[in-house]
């Protein structure tokens, strides 16, 4: 994410200062991405978005993580 906003918005003149610590929801998810999820959804809810996001949560159950996290979506129109 930080990757992302510097590029777009601040012309990669952010300085990253704090190394990552350790993580049991990265080691079990891996590194901070985007998931394309195709889909149709109505009044801001994607039944798609939905299913991914109990997918990862699964992923942490399994591995019996108890997440403390953010969920981001967007939606691009054309």
């Amino acid at each position: 994410m930080f990757s992302i906003s510097n590029a777009i918005a601040y012309e990669h003149l952010m300085v990253r200062t704090k190394k990552d610590k350790p993580s049991s929801i990265r080691d079990c998810l891996g590194h901070p991405i985007w998931f394309d999820v195709q889909g149709g959804g109505q009044d801001k809810w994607c039944p798609e978005e939905g299913e991914k996001v109990i997918e990862l949560l699964n992923q942490l159950k399994r591995a019996s993580i108890v997440p403390d996290l953010f969920y981001l979506t967007s939606v691009m129109l054309i």
